[in-house]
């Protein structure tokens, strides 16, 4: 039924499309040519876009301080996954984490 299909489509798209575009965005592009130069600085705005981008739907419907409280929550996940990148030396490593993320939540809403 369309109810099952449009729910799949989600699935699939919060647990492979986001991770692969939203690693490849901000750890693959951005915090890697940004760690050759700083390694704080990529960190930094790495983890800052990551989390500004998550909240951009939500401008001009909260307060200020509710969307900096949106964007606060982002900053552990942010963290873990460049940390991960450094680590595991492929954006593999963070993809993987940030769709088995993604899929728990998603299976919240079953």
């Amino acid at each position: 039924n369309m109810v099952s299909g449009n729910f799949f489509l989600m699935a699939v798209g919060t647990v492979v499309l986001v991770p692969l575009t939203e690693e490849c965005l901000f750890r693959g592009l951005i915090f890697r040519n940004l760690y050759k130069q700083s390694h704080w600085a990529a960190y930094l705005v790495s983890i800052a876009a990551f989390a500004c981008i998550h909240i951009l739907g939500y401008l001009g419907q909260y307060s200020v301080r509710e969307l900096i409280i949106a964007v606060i929550q982002y900053i552990p996940a942010g963290v873990w996954l460049a940390w991960s990148y450094v680590k595991g030396d492929t954006i593999f490593v963070p993809i993987a984490i940030h769709a088995a993320v993604n899929f728990i939540t998603i299976r919240g809403i079953l």
